[in-house]
């Protein structure tokens, strides 16, 4: 038995969290999937998942999986700030930091630490979606950048204090141009800010 992600690898060989969506929701589908494995549960009917990390990463090794479906996660010790620079590089999406002897749970571990390279970008707010929690973000050039729903309380109470409403129709309240400072993902296939959450005022 084991564990990993589905993903769909891009032109440069990074997953492409937008092609994996495709792939689940449209049976017609073309894109090439994988399935990433990064751990182990049960071999040969025996149940490691109480050995430490690293000895269940020799386990998969082992196992010399070869299939044009099938990936074994790459991995090594220490080097974490190396390799988190290789990332942003690379444009990945980040790296995920494991103790080597940690065992495998069935959900979030304070045994892994997953750090994200998150881009960082100056908007503007130009509406509040009414059905939601959710502003309403434009890039400088007046171009469509997305939804922000990841905004603290203390920011929230700050920007409704405010008096800026200009209009409003079915989905959204619009306001005056508010200047802000968010960190996203990564950018998708329509130019939106993948998953932006709240920074900073500017």
């Amino acid at each position: 038995m084991l564990d990993g992600e589905f993903i769909v690898p891009g032109e440069n060989g990074a997953p492409d969290f937008e092609a994996a969506m495709e792939v689940f929701r449209s049976s017609k589908s073309t894109h090439f999937y994988q399935f990433c494995i990064f751990d182990i549960i049960y071999l040969n009917h025996e149940k490691v998942a109480q050995k430490p990390l690293w000895e269940r990463k020799e386990l998969l090794d082992s196992l010399a999986i070869e299939h044009k479906h099938i990936v074994v996660s790459k991995w090594m010790y220490g080097h974490g700030i190396e390799y988190f620079q290789l990332t942003q590089d690379k444009g990945l999406e980040g790296i995920v930091l494991k103790d080597k002897n940690s065992p495998y749970e069935h959900k979030r571990s304070k045994h892994w630490y997953k750090v994200i390279n998150y881009q960082y970008d100056s908007v503007d707010i130009v509406g509040l979606r009414k059905d939601k929690f959710g502003w309403l973000l434009a890039f400088k050039d007046g171009r469509p950048a997305g939804i922000m729903e990841f905004v603290p309380i203390k920011e929230r109470k700050l920007l409704y204090s405010l008096k800026t409403s200009t209009g409003e129709d079915e989905k959204y309240i619009y306001t005056k141009p508010i200047p802000c400072k968010v960190k996203y993902r990564n950018l998708t296939k329509n130019n939106l800010l993948r998953i932006p959450s709240f920074d900073s005022w500017e």
